[in-house]
């Protein structure tokens, strides 16, 4: 820059002098011109650094956020596993058992073919001969003291009054 600004300067004076003088230059009539220092004239959007160096910083933030939340997801999904894990898996033979519970022993029927075992089953009534099978593998065995249900692989023992 200092270069250029030199050679402006005696090209102009070689211009501007008296045509004796033209042909002889003189350096001690060259100035050397300094660059200015910058100045706030200068600066073309003042702020506009700090405004850019924000809105960086809020996007990290943002960025950071989204992360911390993804992990906490991820936590809670695997703590939500883990939970239905040790969870114990609802055993059918419970569901068995409990449908056992809910017959009702009515009473015993003499037929000609033998005894007939009266039950009732959420308000339906049936009617079983001991040793078979009867609707979804419910079996009925007559004891001196008891009736036993089965169903299933499971049992229930109902007592029988005395008298019976």
């Amino acid at each position: 820059m200092v270069g250029i600004t030199i050679s402006l300067l005696l090209a102009q004076q070689l211009l501007t002098a008296p045509p004796s003088t033209a042909t002889t230059s003189s350096v001690d009539a060259v100035h050397v011109v300094e660059p200015a220092e910058p100045t706030e004239a200068f600066d073309p959007a003042p702020g506009l650094i700090e405004q850019l160096r924000y809105s960086e910083l809020e996007q990290r933030v943002a960025e950071t956020e989204a992360k911390r939340l993804q992990t906490q997801l991820q936590i809670e999904k695997a703590k939500h596993a883990i939970a239905a894990l040790q969870k114990p898996a609802a055993n059918p033979g419970n569901r068995v058992t409990e449908q056992l519970s809910s017959i009702i022993l009515v009473g015993f029927i003499e037929a000609v073919d033998g005894v007939k075992v009266v039950l009732q089953e959420r308000g339906q009534w049936l009617l079983l001969t001991p040793g078979e099978r009867g609707a979804h593998d419910l079996q009925v065995e007559v004891h001196e003291q008891q009736v036993r249900l089965k169903r299933y692989g499971h049992y229930r023992d109902i007592p029988l009054p005395q008298g019976w």
